[in-house]
Formats: structure tokens, sequence, C-alpha cells
């Protein structure tokens, strides 16, 4: 008898084992190629494969821009891993959706066909760096929650992959046009502000609004080395553009440069901050900076995921600078993956 309990238990814990391993396995492997088809996720799989959904929501505190894009992009991969069709929900009456349209893969959800589905709400959205690292690898219940037919995830955590930049340059593009009328006001802009001139821009982040208190924060009085880098193209064939979460150092840009600076106007808020009417013109605001930023013919960064992420769609690393521990460099692999290395990676590859 105390053989067969034993046997029972090594039998036991052989199955674990390997519950343990298939998970591992799931979670810590993706796909190469990020290049997918409407139909081929709808019909490749089984019947029931066209009533599973993992779509991305935007409900409540969502973070930044940038936060959104790079949320948007892990559910996209998770879509394409667990063999669901991947959607985009936002409740507030402006958001990305607002300025972003679907390109070749339709994202866009109809309500009608999620009724009498079953569903679930997850928010794994994390606002700081809590250290605490992982969550999807470490929670059972975020494996069990998916075998929901509909699975509604908030979150903004990164993908862990390979080919970093020009995987996200690459689903972005599949997801994403901009909005026309953005496109159109960008390009009247940019037709009375500036004839022939090669835009110099940089995007500094202060960390002065809600939200963006950290140590990789910048002030006024710590970016001199930004403006002596600019006041070099402070010469004619250049116009000089200044993206910011703050309005004073757009105005000190302004002040420096009277006679290169250009600027679009809008109000300069987070994002996620904001309930009233500003939220809507500020969304815009923001949408329009990240558009410029990533058509710079020169390009400096401080450290924001908003920036970063406008570099990466620019697809040029020539004449692109990073702003780090009171320097301007050229950017390298190095200082730019610290604009995006978190603790709070989503294993989406075998890096």
């Amino acid at each position: 008898m105390g053989f067969l309990t034993v046997r029972k238990v090594r039998l036991v814990g052989y199955a674990v084992f390997w519950v343990i391993i298939i998970i591992i396995l799931t979670f810590t492997k993706a796909p190469r190629n990020h290049e997918i088809d409407n139909s081929t996720l709808r019909n490749k799989f089984n019947k029931n494969t066209t009533n599973r959904y993992l779509i991305y929501t935007c409900r409540k505190t969502c973070a930044g821009f940038a936060n959104r894009i790079r949320g948007i992009i892990t559910v996209f991969l998770l879509a394409k891993r667990t063999n669901r069709i991947f959607g985009i929900s936002e409740e507030s009456k402006c958001g990305l959706t607002t300025f972003l349209k679907p390109a070749s893969y339709d994202w866009r959800i109809n309500a009608e066909d999620l009724k009498g589905l079953s569903s679930v709400y997850h928010d794994t959205i994390i606002m700081e760096k809590t250290g605490t690292g992982d969550y999807y690898k470490n929670r059972n219940d975020f494996v069990q929650n998916l075998e929901e037919d509909v699975v509604f995830l908030q979150t903004n955590q990164k993908p862990h992959i390979s080919n970093y930049s020009e995987t996200i340059k690459g689903i972005f593009e599949e997801l994403f046009v901009f909005d026309p009328d953005i496109v159109h006001e960008l390009k009247a802009f940019k037709e009375t502000s500036m004839e022939n001139d090669k835009t110099v821009c940089a995007h500094i982040r202060v960390g002065s609004n809600p939200g963006f208190s950290d140590i990789h924060s910048n002030n006024i009085g710590s970016i001199s080395a930004i403006w002596e880098f600019l006041s070099q193209y402070d010469i004619d064939g250049y116009v000089i553009y200044v993206a910011s979460d703050s309005n004073d150092v757009r105005e000190s840009a302004k002040r420096r440069f009277p006679k290169r600076f250009i600027d679009l106007t809008g109000p300069v808020i987070h994002i996620d901050e904001s309930e009233d009417d500003s939220v809507c013109s500020g969304f815009r605001k923001a949408t329009m900076d990240f558009l410029f930023l990533s058509q710079c013919n020169v390009l400096l960064l401080t450290y924001s995921s908003f920036g970063s992420t406008a570099s990466i769609l620019r697809g040029n690393k020539d004449h692109q600078y990073c702003f780090q521990n009171g320097q301007v460099l050229p950017c390298t692999e190095y200082n730019l993956k610290w604009q995006r290395t978190s603790q709070n990676e989503l294993p989406l590859d075998d890096v």
C-alpha cells in the first residue's frame, strides 16, 4: 500500500511538472513574424475560435499616450498567441482611436458579435515600477481567465520581444494610420511654417504633469545641454520644434530661438488626469506632436516612452540623440534600451 501511495504522489508530481512546463513554454515563446491576416486568424483554427476575442480596453486609468500604444501591441501579440480575434474598445469620448484609424488589420469590434458570449475584464495597468514584474507569467488566474469567450484586457505592459524596434514599428503600421484630418493639418502647418527647411526636434520630458514624477524627470535648470545642442541649428535652413509635457519648456524654446522656433498650438495636459473638454484638444495635440517627431530630420530624446516610440516610427537611427546624465550623445542600442527597459515587461519572445 505504501508503495502505491508513493507511486501516486510521484505521478501527481510529474503531472504538475509538465503542466508548469507547458504554461512556461506557452508564455515565453512568440512567433517571429508579426504579419497577420484577419481571415487567417478567424478561419485557420476550429469553429469556436471565431467566437473568442482578446480586446484591449480603456475604461479608467490607462496611463499616457505611448503607454496605451504599447499596451495595445502587447494585447495584439497575446491575441495571436492564443488564437483569438484582436480588438480595441475605448469608453472615453476621446482616445487613441479618435485620432488613429484601422490600417490593414481592422480592430473595430461590433458589439452585436459579443452578445451571448462569456466575458471577463482584466486590469493590469502598472503606474510605477513596483518590481513585482511579470504579471502574466506568475498569475495562474490570468491563464484561467483566457478560457472566457471574450477577455477585455487593460494594460500598459511592454512586450519583451527580440528585434524590438522593427517589430513595434511593423505592428503599429499594421494596426494604425493617422486620422486624415491630423495628416492634413500637419501638412498645412509645415507648408506655412517652413519651406525646404530641415526639422530639428526635441522631446523634453520634465515630469511636471501628474503621473510623471520619477527619477528620470528633468527640470528647466538641468537641460542646458539641450539648449546648447539646439543652438547649433539656429541658422538658415533649419527650423526647431520642441515637444514637451511642460509649457515652460516650450516658452523657453520660443524665447531662445525666436527666428527658428515653430510650434503646434494646443494645451499640454496629461491625458489620464483630465476630465473636462480639454482632454480632446490635449489628445489631439499629443497626436500631432507624436506624428511630427516621427518625421524629423534630427531628433533629440529625453527619457520618455512617448519620444522613444515616436523615434521607432521614424525608423531612421541617423541624426538621433539621447539626453542622458546631463549630456547629449548620439543614441546607441544601449541608451535607447534604457528608454524601454522595465521589470514589468511581458515576455513574448525567447530573448
